[in-house]
């Protein structure tokens, strides 16, 4: 059974379909100030068909404006029926300005998924929904324990307001790659609830670059850096072995006829079903790429490739260009890629690529900076989560290849809209040194290197955000550290 259910509010209609991505759009006049919130699931392993972009304009923004654009209704691929729904709950809240605390909220029949809620026109609110889940439901086995998503919107007085979720897997466990003990076996800590499972049969090289995510249809990979290779994890219960493997650099080379990519960064589609992306450098890092492969789990196929060489070494860094991470939002499939690179002595360039329809969007975000700058940050991560782009901003660390020794700068979480707008700072930076913590409470290994807070660990969790940190620079694990940040009031807790 799919579910389609609405939260009518005398001044703003909000109709959702179950299933995650969030997006802001005003198209006619409105009816005392109609609200329409719409939310769907993952579509059936295939290409995404690209929903026509506008024009970046001073409206659009996620909160304080309503933008003006198309929206789009996707269908569910996998259905989440009532028997595997324990619960079905929402929740508004008043963001200000005028107030701010609970709006509204309770339970939803999964048999008639229907809400009426009254709501003020110019204010603020965030809208909740969470489904509670049995053992029936997809990815229960891969660790995913609750379904939902959540949206900020402004009640436009004069346009209909219209915001698209994407109910996905929305409260898991959380696993540290970094914390991968290599031998006989190997096991991974998990937390949230905390636990030690097997994740491979054999021994296994890990590195910072590597990474656990889920799909919008709840399956569970894992990328490994070293194995140059994402495997599909079905039950924590079990461990993974090399057969589990559903794309290697060999698999994408099959694909593109091309030579195989070193595979720096893979996320999963937001939107479609057993769909992978992934960043790597071709011909020993001379040309980079990336990468949509659907059906990964069967029978890979390349839906998208895109080579952006040009984009990312303009500068002339090319020989020591590091690609941090690839995500894709879930309104447009715009491509967002994080990387720096330096010139080995004490220049450093670092950004956020976007790509719409294999095109550099031109507000693309490319910094200089230089080492001398104790304020200056580079970009290790990017997800999209909570429809917006989540983006971490770290200090610099020691990287022998390059020779940046620099141990200061900022550390913060920025969030953006699918226009690059920034929209919120996690939480107030302030500048590090070996000789004190930032407010991220990112911890030092010595007088000269830093930790990096540099990935975002499993799904935005309500208001939890959690970081596996590690010194993304280096080759293999030698310290690291795993965090959740409280993002209403950016308290960090440490493990």
């Amino acid at each position: 059974m799919k579910y389609h259910f609405a939260i009518l509010t005398a001044l703003g209609l909000l109709g959702l379909f179950c299933a995650c991505s969030m997006q802001t759009v005003s198209s006619s006049p409105a009816k005392n100030g109609r609200v329409i919130l719409s939310a769907t699931g993952a579509q059936k392993p295939g290409t995404v068909a690209r929903v026509s972009k506008p024009a970046k304009s001073a409206a659009t923004k996620r909160l304080g404006a309503a933008t003006r654009s198309s929206h789009v209704i996707r269908s569910l691929a996998r259905d989440i029926g009532v028997g595997s729904i324990t619960t079905m709950t929402y929740a508004v809240t008043d963001m200000g300005p005028s107030g701010s605390g609970p709006a509204g909220g309770g339970t939803i029949d999964p048999n008639n998924p229907f809400v009426d809620l009254y709501l003020t026109p110019n204010e603020n609110y965030r809208i909740v929904v969470s489904l509670g889940i049995n053992a029936t439901a997809p990815g229960y086995f891969a660790g995913v324990t609750a379904y939902g998503d959540q949206a900020d919107f402004l009640v436009d007085p004069a346009y209909d307001t219209y915001v698209d979720l994407t109910v996905h897997p929305n409260q898991a466990v959380v696993f540290d790659p970094a914390s991968v003990v290599s031998g006989s076996s190997s096991t991974v800590q998990m937390h949230n609830p905390t636990a030690t499972p097997s994740l491979f049969a054999s021994a296994l090289t890990v590195q910072p670059a590597d990474r656990f995510f889920y799909g919008a249809d709840a399956r569970l990979y894992y990328f490994n850096k070293f194995s140059n290779s994402v495997y599909h994890w079905t039950n924590i219960n079990s461990p993974m072995s090399g057969t589990d493997a559903v794309i290697t650099g060999a698999i994408v080379a099959g694909l593109t006829g091309r030579s195989a990519p070193a595979i720096s960064a893979a996320c999963a589609d937001p939107t479609t079903a057993d769909t992978i992306w992934l960043v790597g450098s071709e011909n020993s890092g001379a040309n980079w790429w990336y990468y949509q492969i659907t059906n990964a789990s069967s029978t890979p196929a390349l839906a998208d490739s895109y080579e952006f060489t040009s984009d990312i070494t303009s500068s002339g860094l090319l020989p020591n260009v590091v690609v941090t991470g690839v995500a894709v939002d879930s309104t447009y499939s715009d491509v967002y890629v994080t990387y720096y690179s330096s010139d080995g002595s004490s220049t450093v360039h670092t950004g956020v690529l976007q790509y719409y329809g294999d095109s550099l969007e031109y507000y693309s975000i490319q910094n200089t900076v230089t080492t001398s700058d104790p304020t200056a940050s580079i970009f290790t991560d990017v997800v999209w989560d909570q429809g917006k782009a989540w983006v971490l901003l770290s200090p610099y660390t020691s990287w022998a290849s390059a020779s940046i020794t620099h141990n200061t700068g900022t550390a913060e979480v920025q969030t953006y809209d699918d226009f690059l707008n920034p929209i919120q700072t996690y939480p107030a930076s302030a500048p590090y040194s070996h000789t004190g913590p930032s407010a991220l409470a990112i911890l030092t290994t010595g007088a000269t290197q830093l930790i990096l807070p540099n990935r975002i660990a499993g799904p935005v969790q309500g208001s939890t955000l959690w970081i596996s940190q590690a010194d993304f620079a280096a080759t293999t694990i030698s310290s690291e550290k795993t965090s959740s940040m409280n993002l209403d009031n950016g308290a960090v807790t440490t493990y």
